[in-house]
């Protein structure tokens, strides 16, 4: 286990001074917790409970946690965190409809933690279909989008989970190589803060302009880009060369006989061919 002796708290105060003017501005309420069950889950009570109700995209709301006991990933997987060693960061982004979000939302937000993440001169970060953060090729972290109606309201909430420390601890429950920010010696304060201000900004950018201005810049930092993969869901195998992703953040792969055919994320699941 890492030494936590000199790990930085997550305090309110700190992040909101160095969020984006944007940020700020839109930012109603930030929540950090010591411990809860899912910051995901404390995003949607807020606005189900109508925190946000008749602000449209004029203001959000956002949480964020030393450990969070139940955290989620993709298709009902659990996100384990471990309390000062990781970022479980989670915040609500108003859509004009559940399909917009489904549509090309993970991939946009993907792109701004990568940008949030540069900022600290970080290399080699790179993205894997649909939803995860790489570093040199193995997992950084997820996201997980979950829809909440609020009355007339639509809004996706945001969740982002980094792996900051201690990955070797974490290896055993997740199928794939971990890797972790330790190296760079990042305050977890200020990448919080960044994280808010840059998954806002392009959040911003995708409702008012859609997924295609980010096209090139996703397919550039794909790391299976141009690679042989397989894709599995639960019952099947598909087997192909990566393409690129559609105008709707859909993943094109080219088979054996160079016919190329588009996939929605849903229950699929990307890995190398073997």
């Amino acid at each position: 286990m890492p030494d936590q002796s000199n790990i930085e708290a997550l305090q309110q105060s700190l992040i909101c001074q160095n969020l984006s003017n944007a940020a700020r501005d839109w930012l109603l309420e930030i929540e950090v917790f010591k411990t809860i069950g899912s910051t995901n889950d404390r995003i949607a009570e807020r606005i189900s409970g109508g925190i946000l109700q008749n602000l449209g995209d004029s203001r959000g709301i956002a949480a964020t946690t030393e450990f969070q006991s139940a955290g989620k990933g993709r298709r009902g997987k659990k996100w384990q965190g471990q309390s000062g060693l990781d970022i479980a960061l989670s915040q609500s982004c108003y859509v004009s409809s559940p399909a917009v979000a489904a549509e090309g939302l993970s991939l946009v937000v993907g792109l701004a933690v990568i940008s949030a993440i540069q900022q600290f001169e970080v290399a080699g970060l790179s993205l894997k279909w649909p939803n995860d953060i790489l570093l040199g090729g193995k997992k950084l972290g997820g996201i997980l989008i979950e829809l909440v109606q609020q009355q007339e309201d639509c809004f996706a909430v945001i969740g982002v989970g980094l792996n900051m420390g201690g990955f070797a601890d974490k290896q055993n429950s997740v199928l794939q190589p971990v890797a972790d920010l330790s190296a760079h010696n990042i305050l977890r304060n200020s990448l919080v803060s960044m994280m808010i201000s840059h998954i806002h900004d392009f959040c911003c950018n995708y409702m008012s302009s859609g997924f295609e201005p980010f096209r090139k810049s996703w397919n550039k930092l794909h790391y299976y880009q141009g690679r042989l993969v397989e894709l599995k869901s639960v019952s099947d195998s598909i087997r192909g060369r990566v393409v690129g992703v559609g105008l709707h953040g859909e993943l094109i792969l080219e088979d054996n006989t160079g016919k190329s055919s588009t996939y929605y994320a849903g229950e699929l699941s990307l890995r190398p061919q073997a």
